[in-house]
């Protein structure tokens, strides 16, 4: 995972790098964007875990506790649902297993916050108490806390000021920051359900503040609860909505719901002949 000198950080999932031509620039502002529960916070936490086993990251959790996202972590390395982990009891087998899993977490350059609340000069004071710090996780945008002084204002005058000021610390840190996005909820009312960039919620900044916009997207997500086996594998499709350093583009992951994994499906990298200029990994 370690990116040494490049000026991008990788996802570590190939197909969503390809797409971005390497990774997420420094500097650079990324949302990722879903209703609520279509897979938004277990990617992030695919993603921190990923670039974590070599480089420092910081995930910023302003809507789950630790006990719940540490749930979500050991669970995609047992096995185990995080529903269990979090409310039922645990063989001896199983409890082993969380340990390892625990021991393993504990190993990566994970950081995370501690207070619940966030303004985004609070992020930077926590990004900028960690040395080599490679990427920020923000979950999720509409929790930042605005500044004092413009909490008078409207709400869409404020997330404004909050969406310059996360693409300004970006541009100060020189690494990227990746922020979970919601999406409106008139997406529900339309036939075709995928999102657009035009239902990113709150403010048109944020499309214009971005350097790259994801939007997730499952078909499982809006059919029939019992019809939907949690423990077989969902498609989520990866769409690359706006990309402003290259191509936009899209591309498919296996998501086990159960247990927070999200793994990359059958893939084959193209040959750099293959490959237009913009999308090319190094060079």
């Amino acid at each position: 995972m370690r990116d040494g000198n490049k000026g991008y950080v990788c996802t570590g999932y190939m197909a969503l790098d390809e797409l971005l031509g390497g990774g997420m620039l420094n500097s650079g502002l990324y949302l990722l964007a879903a209703r609520p529960g279509m897979g938004k916070t277990t990617l992030a936490l695919n993603i921190a875990d990923r670039v974590a086993q070599a480089d420092p990251v910081l995930f910023v959790s302003l809507e789950m506790d630790t006990e719940q996202l540490s749930a979500k972590r050991i669970s995609r390395e047992t096995g185990i649902p995080s529903q269990k982990l979090l409310m039922q009891a645990l063989t001896q087998e199983e409890e082993d297993r969380v340990a390892f899993a625990s021991r393993k977490l504990a190993g990566l350059a994970f950081w995370s916050n501690a207070a619940p609340t966030a303004t985004v000069d609070d992020i930077g004071a926590l990004a900028r108490s960690i040395g080599g710090l490679r990427l920020i996780v923000v979950d999720y945008f509409g929790k930042i806390l605005p500044p004092p002084a413009a909490r008078r204002y409207g709400r869409v005058e404020y997330t404004t000021e909050i969406s310059g000021d996360l693409k300004n610390l970006a541009r100060a840190l020189r690494i990227p920051i990746l922020t979970l996005c919601q999406l409106n909820r008139e997406v529900e009312t339309r036939q075709d359900k995928r999102p657009q960039l035009s239902d990113l919620r709150d403010t048109g900044a944020l499309e214009q503040d971005a350097d790259g916009v994801i939007f997730l997207y499952r078909e499982d997500y809006y059919a029939d609860r019992d019809s939907v086996d949690p423990n077989v594998p969902s498609v989520l499709d990866v769409d690359l909505a706006k990309n402003r350093h290259g191509g936009v583009g899209s591309c498919k992951l296996a998501f086990s719901l159960a247990t927070s994994k999200i793994a990359g499906m059958s893939y084959r990298r193209k040959t750099k002949e293959e490959i237009p200029e913009q999308f090319r990994i190094g060079g």
